[in-house]
């Protein structure tokens, strides 16, 4: 009888979820009769440089049925290096110009961030998406004056089919123009920037995963801005499994 009632509860009664998108250590609680939940992890993005090149973007990796136990706590990670659940790991991007996306491991399917530009005012890469990798971020956009690469895009916490786009070229004083980097499954777009090499204009690409901007100015520059946070999404119930469009509706 006991096991008929928990296959209904779990089958489509009890549903739910919760999200961790702040840098830390957690404990998450298995609800009653809950036996099996869904995770995706999702890496920080690497951050920008002061010579102009901005961070790679994170990794990505879902799993799907993972057992938990009712009543039992368990350990979630939403970390600068990594954001980690039962196993399901998800890396941060690499900082600075020409670093490595994040990579991910232990999932159903792991996918890795864009790596950055490779020059001055280059762009950050993209965070991995649920079907495909982040793309790379673009190349800088002048050989003189003030650059400073935009971050990349970022990726949802609620599905999508593709990775983050890569990071848009910052204003040149003397060169290059301006572009956007495009934002990946309901992440926001990467920022174009001002010539003045503001570490602001620079910014992340969008939550979650984006990589950093650069900043560079003539008198040297200071460092360029962080990587977009990296977050886990736990969700439990009949239907809802990643990769998935559902929204946070119940």
């Amino acid at each position: 009888m006991f096991a008929a009632i928990n296959s209904f509860l779990t089958g489509g009664m009890v549903k739910g979820q919760q999200e961790f998108t702040t840098a830390g250590t957690y404990s998450w609680t298995a609800p009653t009769y809950v036996t099996s939940v869904c995770v995706v992890c999702i890496g920080a993005g690497g951050n920008g440089s002061g010579n102009g090149g901005g961070g790679g973007g994170g990794g990505l990796a879902y799993k799907n049925n993972i057992t938990v136990v009712p009543g039992t706590s368990y350990t979630v990670v939403v970390g600068g290096a990594t954001s980690s659940f039962e196993g399901v790991t998800a890396n941060k991007g690499g900082d600075g110009t020409g670093s490595a996306g994040g990579t991910a491991s232990g999932g159903d399917a792991n996918f890795s961030g864009g790596a950055s530009g490779t020059d001055r005012g280059s762009g950050g890469g993209g965070a991995a998406g649920y079907t495909a990798n982040g793309s790379a971020g673009s190349a800088g956009g002048g050989l003189g004056g003030d650059t400073a690469g935009a971050g990349g895009g970022g990726v949802g916490l609620y599905g999508g089919s593709t990775g983050g786009g890569g990071g848009g070229v910052g204003s040149s004083q003397t060169s290059g123009t301006a572009s956007v980097g495009t934002g990946g499954s309901g992440g926001a777009n990467g920022s174009t920037n001002a010539r003045s090499g503001t570490a602001s204009f620079g910014g992340a690409g969008g939550n979650y995963g984006g990589g950093g901007g650069g900043v560079t100015n003539s008198t040297g520059g200071a460092g360029g801005s962080d990587g977009a946070s990296g977050a886990v999404r736990i969700i439990w119930g009949y239907g809802r499994a990643f990769p998935s469009t559902l929204t946070n509706d119940l």
